[in-house]
């Protein structure tokens, strides 16, 4: 990620996945290993069998991989791969020198054929049987798969949840062939269900073939979790998580009683939430130097490899959540630069306290007057049981300021409503993948993908709807749900945006298992502005440009609630 320095202060695939040159030559490993991972993965959400029958195809491919590496000659590879693919007794798919057989087309009526919507798995019923995907393995290898069965009265209307792969491995540290499993499944559910693939910085099937080797070298359980880690980074998506016992470890899992974020590129102190920190003299406004004996920079830098994030912006914020954890109940020696310019060193507590019920990101009540003429409401306090009491209250208010910067706790489309008398709003546009039939080059075909498309709307409020002026204030705190509202906001009377740019990540989120106790996570649905313009890697675009300074910070100054006020004033 080109942007992740600025906080520190002859690719294998194609994107047909071609793996080797044409001949009869044995491929090299690496090669062999990424044609077989395409093979794995093409049957693994393809073949109609996996969706319901018990096969447990991960460990067929776990079976398979020591001969798969080893072999010596194409006849020792092509027997290995035949093996694995005998093993779904379907009756046609096969592995052989040359093109590869045809399917036997053993019926004349409908086809099924198990496809995704998003990550939600149908049967679709085809008219005839479709032609078999055949995979180029290296050395005059090919792999012809038949992806449909005939569709009769018998079978299981839907997919079962997880059938066909039955394979655990809760070992922290897998043996290799688990770890080969783990980058095959981490590449096939990228490639096949993460919906932002397209504003990526590089190819992730080059990726892949970068980050396999680091899985099988591994020498241990954190250079293992490390690797996952490094290569989710390459989503460049906010939403994309990686926890594992080990990495929690490595970050720390409990907090001190402060809240810090990146202000001019200082990890400052914004709130001090421990009574003890505040005895031992920590101020807001105070600057982070070194932790533990680390300086912050090399701290930064140890940290942002393995953090996933969409912008700079939102980068900035995942990394001061870890800056300063550390073991539950261990010291923390730390190095702050005063306001006044001196330095004070303090060793506070870390506890999971401080992180289990994070306390709001500002002080005040939820809805106040800021002015004779100007309502505000904190959204990371309000609730929707009190939007009737906050629309009547502010209804003949020159304007209203809606703080977005953290947390939102009610839906958006309910305030959005409550901003027009229109009931066919575009507010925002919502895509995701459909995959109906594997990626992979034919005679007339390089590349084939799909999707869904909505565009979200909301409906009008049955009161008249508030007709003065609205402002969101944002920043690299407005993430998720904040940044949604900040789209139907937009979309129903132009709210003005002050402050500085969000965080750039929104979208439904998918959740799954590597071996080795690691949980991984991603976007699975594309939010863009209802114009179509994008948000992810982007974020909400300020009208009027109010960041957060050291100096506003230390004089206990909202810079963007001045500037939002001066805004509704004009």
């Amino acid at each position: 990620m080109a942007y992740r320095c600025l906080l520190a202060a002859a690719a294998l695939f194609s994107s047909s996945l071609c793996f080797a040159a044409p001949g009869n030559d044995l491929p090299s490993e690496a090669d062999r290993l990424l044609a077989t991972g395409r093979l794995w993965s093409t049957v693994n959400y393809f073949h109609p069998y996996l969706a319901y029958r018990d096969l447990d195809w991960d460990g067929t491919l776990v079976a398979a991989l020591p001969k798969i590496r080893t072999a010596r000659t194409p006849a020792e590879y092509e027997s290995a791969l035949r093996a694995m693919v005998d093993q779904l007794h379907d009756g046609s798919s096969s592995v052989s020198q040359g093109a590869g057989l045809d399917v036997v087309k053993n019926s004349t009526g409908p086809q099924r054929t198990w496809a995704h919507y998003g990550v939600r798995p149908a049967f679709l019923i085809v008219d005839q049987t479709p032609e078999p995907v055949k995979l180029s393995m290296g050395g005059g290898i090919t792999a012809a798969l038949r992806l449909s069965e005939p569709a009769t009265s018998s079978l299981p209307l839907s997919p079962t949840p997880d059938a066909g792969r039955h394979t655990t491995v809760d070992a922290p540290y897998p043996p290799v062939e688990c770890r080969i499993l783990a980058a095959y499944k981490l590449w096939a559910a990228v490639r096949t269900f993460f919906a932002y693939r397209d504003l990526m910085d590089g190819d992730w099937d080059q990726y892949f073939a970068e980050f396999l080797p680091r899985f099988m070298e591994a020498k241990n359980e954190r250079e293992y979790n490390l690797a996952v880690a490094a290569a989710l980074t390459h989503l460049d998506d906010t939403n994309a998580k990686v926890n594992s016992p080990d990495l929690d470890r490595y970050f720390g899992v409990a907090p001190v009683g402060l809240r810090i974020r990146l202000v001019e590129k200082k990890p400052m102190v914004t709130a001090v939430l421990d009574d003890e920190a505040a005895k031992s003299g920590v101020k807001v406004g105070d600057i982070v130097t070194s932790v533990d004996g680390e300086e912050i920079v090399s701290r930064i830098h140890r940290e942002i490899d393995y953090i996933p994030a969409s912008t700079n912006q939102s980068l900035s914020i995942e990394v001061c959540k870890r800056l300063l954890n550390g073991p539950e109940g261990s010291s923390a020696d730390l190095t702050l630069q005063t306001g006044s310019g001196g330095t004070r060193h303090v060793t506070l507590l870390r506890s999971s306290r401080f992180g289990a019920h994070p306390s709001p990101e500002r002080p005040g009540e939820a809805i106040r007057f800021l002015s004779k003429a100007i309502g505000y409401v904190d959204l990371q306090k309000a609730n929707a049981a009190q939007l009737d009491a906050i629309f009547e209250k502010f209804a003949k208010m020159t304007g209203i300021i809606f703080d977005l910067r953290g947390p939102v706790n009610v839906e958006p489309a309910l305030i959005a409503s409550r901003l027009t008398a229109k009931s066919d709003v575009a507010g925002a546009i919502v895509t995701g993948p459909i995959s109906l039939t594997p990626d992979v080059q034919t005679a007339r075909t390089l590349t084939e993908t799909a999707s869904f498309f909505r565009v979200e709307t909301f409906c009008a409020a049955s009161a008249a709807p508030y007709s003065g002026k609205t402002v969101a204030l944002i920043d690299e705190r407005t993430v998720g749900r904040a940044e949604h509202l900040g789209l139907l906001l937009e979309a129903a009377n132009n709210t003005t945006f002050v402050g500085s740019l969000s965080a750039g990540a929104d979208g439904e989120v998918t959740e799954f298992p590597l071996p080795g106790g690691i949980t991984v996570s991603f976007s699975t649905t594309d939010v863009r502005h209802g114009n179509g313009g994008k948000l992810q890697r982007v974020g909400l675009q300020p009208s009027e440009s109010a960041p957060a300074s050291v100096h506003a910070i230390r004089a206990g100054i909202d810079e963007a609630i001045e500037k939002a006020i001066e805004s509704i004033s004009r």
